[in-house]
């Protein structure tokens, strides 16, 4: 079966409301037939129980390049720093300062920016520059390897987030701590073990930071982030879950699987006009179209899982 374009879609769509084309419609209906078909294809790749079909996973992969040694031009109180071009792509990297790790926010404007303030006197000091984040891009959903691989060296580790790699690199001030609740909080301040705190090696562990490090408050990009800091480049590489575009122009196809344009894709999108008809004149039955959007998401997680036989978890044998 062929593929149907955004504007077949779009002319299934309209004759719910009863038009025959697309162009018969004012430019605001127009542009809502266009949010049912694309709502229907976000559904189609993220549906709303959480589940992520296989046909939406992509390889990713990107470098991580070696630590750069440089002199930074700060000044006491600021954020922004000089004299050295930072990635855009590695923003929310470690920057070491004597024994601080700052991070890079990334720019404000043309200035390169840190998250945290310089707290020392205005001049120039020896920095080294690590690239142990990089964004992912804004399509991805989530990563769907559950290690990614260091290119040629092992495979990554998860940790549960950005305050796990702090707590790998502190230590407790003594052996025991009480086993009450009620203590003061700086009874049990961690402190940062210095041989783990400025730790420079393959990689090993890897997280997903949501975070925004930017100057200003701009649209969350997810980052992943590496421990131990890489000291050489490394390509990281893994599967994720993409979104794919937004439809737009009349020949763009929407990127489904099988026969899914027809039996998915089309039902719950009619189902989103349904839902969006107050005021308009629409010629179906309600319950016949909300049932056939209810098959079609039965229907849409029966794809999630192409390999029907998968074996149970399994380990090496003991002396290996």
């Amino acid at each position: 079966m062929a593929i149907k374009t955004n504007l077949q879609l779009k002319t299934s769509l309209v004759g719910l409301w009863g038009y025959e084309e697309v162009s018969d419609l004012t430019t605001q209906e127009q542009a809502d037939i266009q949010t049912f078909v694309n709502q229907a294809l976000f559904e189609c790749y993220a549906p709303v129980d959480g589940t992520r079909p296989n046909y939406g996973e992509q390889y990713w992969s990107a470098i991580l390049p070696a630590p750069v040694v440089t002199t930074l031009g700060v000044t006491n109180g600021s954020k922004v720093v000089t004299g050295h071009t930072f990635l855009a792509a590695h923003a929310g990297s470690n920057v070491l300062i004597g024994q601080s790790l700052y991070r890079y926010a990334g720019l404000n404007g043309s200035d390169h920016e840190l998250v945290q303030p310089w707290q020392g006197d205005t001049g120039t000091v020896s920095a080294t520059v690590f690239h142990n984040a990089v964004a992912l891009p804004g399509t991805v959903l989530e990563i769907a390897s559950e290690h990614p691989e260091i290119l040629g060296v092992g495979l990554l580790s998860p940790l549960p987030g950005p305050q796990s790699e702090v707590l790998i690199r502190s230590e407790a001030p003594w052996d025991f701590t009480p086993g009450m609740s009620s203590y003061p909080f700086g009874l049990s301040r961690l402190r940062f073990d210095l041989s783990q705190f400025l730790d420079e090696d393959e990689p090993l562990y890897y997280h997903i930071d949501s975070a925004t490090t930017a100057p200003t408050f701009t649209a969350p990009v997810n980052r992943l982030h590496v421990y131990p800091m890489p000291d050489a480049a490394y390509t990281v590489s893994m599967r994720a879950s993409f979104l794919p575009a937004a439809l737009s122009d009349d020949e763009d196809t929407p990127p489904m699987p099988f026969q899914a344009v027809d039996n998915i894709l089309l039902p719950i999108a009619r189902e989103k006009l349904v839902e969006n008809s107050a005021g308009r004149r629409f010629t179906g039955n309600v319950k016949l179209i909300q049932d056939a959007a209810e098959r079609a998401r039965a229907h849409l997680k029966s794809l999630t899982k192409p390999q029907r036989y998968q074996r149970g978890g399994f380990a090496l044998r003991a002396g290996w």
